[in-house]
């Protein structure tokens, strides 16, 4: 499977750039949180992948949708990748 990059990296404004500590039970919660969404996103876009490459098969407005669908998939991708900033307070 082909990588993709977001045609926007770093769309979510409201996490902190710089790494940022929380407790020990937000920081469990944001790690199921990711990776939970990380999994289903993957089945999203690999879905994604397998009907955009269908070449003939989709009318052009079906394949736009599922372009926009996929730009919003890389999105929330880039917005969950930026909870790896958030970590355990050190001790």
């Amino acid at each position: 499977m082909a990588e993709h990059r977001s045609p926007k990296p770093g769309v979510a404004g409201s996490i902190p750039v710089s790494p940022a500590t929380v407790s020990d039970d937000v920081a469990a919660l944001i790690s199921d949180v990711r990776h939970a969404t990380n999994n289903s996103l993957m089945a999203i876009l690999g879905y994604l992948e397998i009907l955009l490459s269908r070449e003939g098969e989709l009318s052009g407005d079906a394949r736009a949708k599922l372009k926009q669908v996929e730009e919003e998939a890389y999105k929330i991708r880039d917005l969950i990748a930026r909870t790896s900033l958030i970590r355990r307070p050190p001790g």
